[in-house]
């Protein structure tokens, strides 16, 4: 429990410390992606973490309904143009959210 403390103390100093935009990439399946909500554009959780956090942050949406971590499966993450999008983003931050609704 301490040790998740101090984690959480030195991010939060890290945060805060930064003057440049931080850039976060959110990968993952269709609650990524957003599929499901009636704008995806307007209501994906990557659209509402980008305005909780702020001005000072850039997110970007790598969702792909049906993706899947594994990599013999039909349609894995690794070669769709969202996973490669996260290395030409350059994020600071990457927020993972595979293996729910579309594990395989």
């Amino acid at each position: 429990m301490k040790k998740m403390i101090y984690l959480l103390a030195a991010l939060t100093v890290l945060l805060v410390s930064c003057k440049h935009e931080l850039k976060v990439a959110c990968l993952g399946d269709s609650i990524t992606e957003g599929a499901g909500t009636e704008s995806q554009s307007l209501s994906a959780y990557p659209v509402a973490l980008n305005k909780a956090l702020g001005s000072r942050y850039a997110v970007l949406n790598c969702g792909r309904s049906g993706a899947t971590m594994q990599q013999h499966a039909d349609l894995p993450i690794w070669k769709c143009n969202e996973f490669s999008n996260i290395f030409a983003f350059k994020p600071d931050i990457i927020v993972i959210c595979l293996g729910t609704n579309d594990s395989k």
